[in-house]
Order: structure tokens, then C-alpha cells, then sequence
């Protein structure tokens, strides 16, 4: 043989070697690029990598309340929040009563809230007043209204002081 068509044998061998090699190799990486799709599919299914936040969860009306504190909460004060919804075309409007649950069993209100919308979906609750020196737990009861102020759902958020 000549020392031209050995080379081109040689040639050829190293192709099909490296071609197998490659063939075999994206084999397994295709088998570890589907495992990592699954994984990312359910974890992002379950919202382990979602920013949203959902502070209080209304299931009725499958919708989520957040608070951001503007100032408080402390005893004795006059305290501001901002409290958000997720969009829902059946909430027209919503509630804030502060609300304490006492050690046996007795509950109460506090002072009525100033509310101002600030948005389709956000509200600023102001002059909320958490009274000291009680034995309970304060709550904020959210109350969702429709456009007729019924209540869709009302649900309590704890309030740690």
C-alpha cells in the first residue's frame, strides 16, 4: 500500500474512532441534560425558584395577600402597612381590622384603620393600634370584598410584636 492511501486509511479510522467517541459521550450527556430539565420543570412547578411572595393565602379565592410594613408593627402606636393582593377580577375592595385573640378565647378589636388606595391592587392602612400590656395575639383580619362589599374570604395574619 502506499504510504498516501495509508495515510488516508489512518485518516479515516481516526474519524470513525472520534465520530464513535462523540456518539457515545452526547449519549450520556443528553441523558444528563433531560434528568436536569425535569428537575428545573418540577422545581419551578412548585415554585421553589419563583419570586413571588405570599404572605397570607386566600384559597376560596385563590389569590395571595402581602405585607410590607411602612412603619411597625409596635405596641402602643400607630402603626402603617402596605397590603397588596394578586390580581382577581372578583375582588373589588378589601378590609383591615386589627384583631386580638385572648388567652381564653375572648376576642376584640382595636381602633378603626385609615385606608387609601394606592394602586388597582395595593393598599396603604394607616393608624393601626396594637394596645400593650394584653394577654393575646394581634392579627390583622383581611376581609375581601366584591363590588357589592360582600365578603369573599376573610383570613387572619399573625402579628409578631
Amino acid at each position: 500500500m502506499s504510504i498516501i492511501m495509508q495515510q488516508n486509511v489512518a485518516s479515516f479510522y481516526c474519524e470513525d474512532r472520534a465520530n464513535l467517541i462523540v456518539k457515545r459521550n452526547w449519549g450520556k450527556h443528553m441523558k444528563s441534560l433531560f434528568a436536569i430539565a425535569i428537575i428545573l420543570t418540577t422545581f419551578s412547578s412548585t415554585n421553589l425558584f419563583a419570586n413571588d411572595r405570599c404572605d397570607l393565602k386566600f384559597n376560596k379565592v385563590n389569590t395571595c395577600v402581602n405585607f410590607d410594613w411602612v412603619y411597625g408593627p409596635y405596641f402602643d402606636q400607630y402603626n402603617s402597612v402596605k397590603v397588596s393582593y394578586d390580581e382577581n377580577l372578583e375582588i373589588t375592595n378589601l378590609k383591615v381590622i386589627p384583631w386580638m385573640v385572648m388567652q381564653h378565647g375572648h376576642e376584640h378589636g382595636s381602633r378603626p384603620v385609615v385606608m387609601t388606595k394606592t394602586s388597582d391592587r395595593e393598599f396603604l392602612v394607616d393608624k393601626i393600634f396594637f394596645m400593650g400590656g394584653m394577654m393575646g395575639e394581634w392579627y390583622l383580619r383581611i376581609q375581601l370584598l366584591d363590588s357589592n362589599n360582600d365578603i369573599l374570604e376573610e383570613q387572619r395574619q399573625l402579628i409578631n410584636l
